[in-house]
């Protein structure tokens, strides 16, 4: 039997270092780059090594430090947020019908939290007659119940998109859901009230029925049906002549654009609010926390190029900041670049928007053009009439926030801020109602009551302060629907006094039969 070979000794650490030589070489030192390339190259390449140390040490430190640490809200939201607290707490201009007031705050916040064009809401200029636009078909109402969420969902689908009308590959669906502690910003409340107006789901005539359907067994969700007849029904329908809202007449842009134009003048804006406006703020919003592949589906967009399209005119970095090598003021830059920089609550306001500012047609036409007619109708004469005064408004507006002084007739003190209250409330001064505007709240008991809900703030309330301008309280649901679901009827419905109008069981309010 041959003897057992003997086994060779290996060295293995020698072995495993060639591997790692073999598969990882050494790498290149200084002097071997510079002997590689031609001077030009190196000095090129020195430069922009010195750039990448300098984003290494000092970008990715601001932007751990900074960007993602920040708790200041982003000055655009506080734009929208505004004009909604106007709109309900100091609003004296008087719609046609109340469903005005509930669609406009509808589509400032829709335009706030999606970033869509008017086209994708409402009767796009581009498709007149068309009555194209959000239909209830294209928002399912979703209940949904698990343990990181419980409440309802809206699932919006977006048809109409700029460039993809038609085409279902490019429908993206928004998931949407409620905001109890902030009701005004609430797209789900304002969507609920609309519905249950309009009468639209199937089964559900009140959110009483809503609230007792149950999810079905095995299921995290409830979707809610329409009735077959209200799936193409616009959401924000138009308003005929006599009061009442149009069954299936849509918004067109042109009445939509004057109405965005109007708050934000009655507001104290010195810039024109416009649907534009609430496009750009958006896109400023997600560019700073979303992908380019996001961006490109929030927008709309084809390229990452026309984003570009929506920066603001004034620079959005701080680079003062970046040359001294510290942390950017980026809420300072904020600020800057908003429009509530150059809000006054004492600007003029257009003819019409306050309570006592009633013109008959017959005052006297002053300062108006001179038109040279054989013979005026009526009409003709108050046509006149208003030309001259949003003449006379535009050269007041625009010598107001040019700081030129104002005629005696025309200065005028805003009826939600006086000069003292703005003196005692700071630098921003807060918004709270007229007294005239208070004492109509006699009649509207319902605009009221949301007011009330949703800024703490009543009839008897004295100005607010500034704890308390804007209410975070969790309210439900059933409590705001039912005001805000009764100004949204398409009916119109003469003023009463509280006392006057029947209760909920349709009986007497004093007698109760």
């Amino acid at each position: 039997m041959a003897p057992p070979k003997k086994k060779s000794k290996v060295n293995l650490s020698h072995l495993r270092s060639l591997v790692h030589q073999e598969k990882a070489p050494t790498p290149l030192t200084a002097d071997d780059i510079k002997n590689m390339m031609i001077p030009l190259s190196f000095k090129a390449h020195e430069y922009t090594m010195s750039l990448w140390a300098d984003f290494s040490f000092v970008g990715l430190q601001q932007q751990e430090q900074g960007s993602w640490k920040r708790t200041s809200r982003i000055q655009q939201f506080e734009i929208a947020e505004d004009l909604i607290q106007f709109m309900w707490m100091c609003d004296e201009y008087q719609n046609p019908h109340p469903r005005a007031r509930v669609q406009l705050a509808f589509s400032v916040v829709l335009m706030t939290l999606l970033g869509s064009r008017p086209g994708e809401f409402i009767e796009s200029g581009a498709w007149k007659h068309s009555d194209e636009g959000l239909l209830y078909g294209d928002i399912d109402l979703v209940r949904y119940q698990n343990g990181t969420y419980t409440g309802y969902l809206l699932y919006l689908w977006l048809r109409n998109r700029k460039g993809h009308r038609n085409n279902k590959k490019h429908f993206p669906i928004m998931l949407l859901y409620e905001e109890a502690g902030m009701r005004s910003m609430c797209l789900v409340t304002y969507f609920l009230a609309l519905a249950l107006a309009d009468g639209v789901f199937d089964g559900c005539e009140s959110f009483k029925d809503i609230e007792v359907k149950e999810l079905p067994l095995g299921s995290l969700l409830y979707t809610y049906r329409y009735k077959s007849e209200a799936k193409q029904r616009p959401i924000l329908r138009s308003i005929n002549p006599n009061g009442t809202v149009s069954d299936n007449e849509i918004l067109t842009y042109n009445c939509f654009n004057n109405m965005l134009k109007g708050i934000g003048q009655r507001a104290g804006y010195e810039d024109r609010l416009s649907a534009y406006w609430f496009r750009r703020a958006y896109a400023k919003a997600v560019e700073k926390t979303a992908t380019p592949a996001q961006r490109r589906l929030f927008m709309g967009h084809t390229n990452d190029d026309t984003v570009m399209y929506y920066i603001s005119g004034i620079v959005g970095v701080d680079s003062q900041s970046m040359v001294y090598r510290r942390e950017q003021k980026s809420e300072l830059i904020d600020e800057n670049t908003s429009m509530m920089l150059k809000r006054n609550l004492l600007a003029p306001m257009p003819p019409g928007s306050q309570l006592t500012d009633r013109l008959s047609r017959n005052a006297d036409l002053t300062d108006g053009p001179v038109v040279t007619l054989p013979e005026r109708t009526p009409s003709q004469e108050y046509a006149l009439r208003r030309q001259s005064r949003k003449v006379a408004y535009r050269k007041q507006r625009g010598d107001f926030f040019d700081g030129k002084p104002l005629a005696p007739e025309y200065a005028v003190t805003a009826p939600h801020q006086t000069a003292s209250d703005s003196e005692s409330t700071g630098s921003t001064p807060l918004r709270y109602p007229s007294r005239y505007l208070k004492a109509l709240w006699k009649f509207e008991p319902e605009r009221e009551r949301i007011a009330n809900l949703m800024y703490s703030y009543s009839r008897n309330s004295v100005a607010p302060n500034n704890s308390t301008a804007i209410s975070r309280r969790e309210i439900p649901l059933s409590d705001i629907l039912q005001p805000m679901t009764k100004l949204a009827h398409p009916k119109k419905e003469r003023y009463v006094y509280q006392s006057a109008g029947p209760t909920e069981d349709n009986c007497c309010s004093v007698c109760g039969h």
